[in-house]
């Protein structure tokens, strides 16, 4: 008795690994790029970041802009699972001799260190470079699922809590 217990103990680990693995990824909705509002410079180290619900963006070289002023577009780099990065077009203002002077800057490159899913909907495109593109000024139109992991819990304490205490034991004979 106490070999089919074990037994049974021991399948019921496996079945319950099983579980854990199949739903160790979990897509969240649509996630998108952050709107250009989310968006703060850094005035020390002249870098942008944005925090959204689904977590920190952040650029990681210096930039001259002072604003940015249209999503432009994303990209996709992985196999199966990756990293976005959003493009903003900006523009640099400034003063000189007492005139306002806006001019173009250097793109601002957003990235999400979270892992994303392959984009499969919205404007995305493969190109020959191997990453996906979504060339659109409008930021719904390329969206992306976040690869959340889920916590695991130690198998072995999940099957102990299945236990019942006393005369409501399961019995392995009953099957």
């Amino acid at each position: 008795m106490k070999t089919k217990l074990i037994i049974c103990v021991s399948a019921l680990a496996m079945i319950l690994q099983g579980a854990a693995f199949a739903v160790a990824t979990v897509q969240q909705p649509n996630s998108f790029c952050p709107h250009i509002s989310q968006a703060k410079k850094n005035s020390i180290t002249q870098k942008w970041k944005a925090q959204t619900k689904d977590g920190t963006w952040k650029s990681y070289q210096t930039s001259f802009a002072t604003n940015l002023t249209q999503f432009i577009g994303a990209q996709w780099n992985g196999v199966g699972v990756g990293q976005v990065t959003c493009v903003y077009k900006a523009e640099q203002r400034f003063k000189m001799e007492g005139n306002l002077t806006i001019q173009p800057a250097l793109p601002v490159l957003l990235v999400f260190h979270t892992l994303t899913f392959q984009p499969t909907k919205g404007k995305w495109k493969l190109s020959p470079q191997g990453v996906y593109n979504c060339y659109s000024y409008h930021k719904h139109n390329c969206p992306f699922k976040i690869h959340m992991q889920q916590q695991k819990q130690n198998v072995y304490q999940e099957a102990e809590s299945l236990k019942s205490v006393g005369d409501n034991a399961v019995q392995p004979e009953s099957y």
